[in-house]
């Protein structure tokens, strides 16, 4: 009885079984059982050897966290820069159509309210207003 009690302690102390990583279109699943185009994954070779290596292993594992939290917050500034950078200047483009849909709007006027010579050029110069606003805001 004691050979199988030893047995089956040493059953429970290193695992038999096997952990797959599989990867599609929804994701990464990890599964007991295999699957299409599956990756072994060695799970006894992530455990430290003793004390000592596990503190380095962690030490090393929280290096690597900093590094890529730091990456991850320096990719993150430079994401909100470059958006505040496009809301500038989209603002920028709104205001300066604005200008000049109200450049349009006055020579229109202009144009309507003229007459004899001025009103050829008043026309002319609503024309240009609209063809300038078109190719700026269009």
């Amino acid at each position: 009885m004691k050979p199988a009690l030893l047995g089956f302690s040493f059953l429970l102390a290193s695992p038999a079984f096997a952990i797959y990583k599989c990867e599609s279109d929804h994701g990464t699943v990890y599964s007991d059982t295999p699957c299409p185009n599956a990756k072994l994954v060695n799970i006894n070779s992530a455990v430290p050897a003793d004390a000592d290596d596990a503190r380095r292993q962690a030490a090393k594992e929280k290096k690597s966290l900093k590094q890529l939290e730091d990456a991850r917050h320096k990719a993150e500034r430079i994401d909100e820069k470059d958006r505040q950078r496009a809301a500038r200047a989209q603002a920028a483009s709104r205001k300066a159509c604005a200008k000049l849909a109200l450049r349009k709007k006055w020579a229109d006027e202009d144009a309507a309210s003229a007459t004899g010579k001025s009103a050829d050029k008043a026309r002319r110069k609503a024309r240009r207003a609209e063809e300038y606003f078109q190719t700026e805001c269009a």
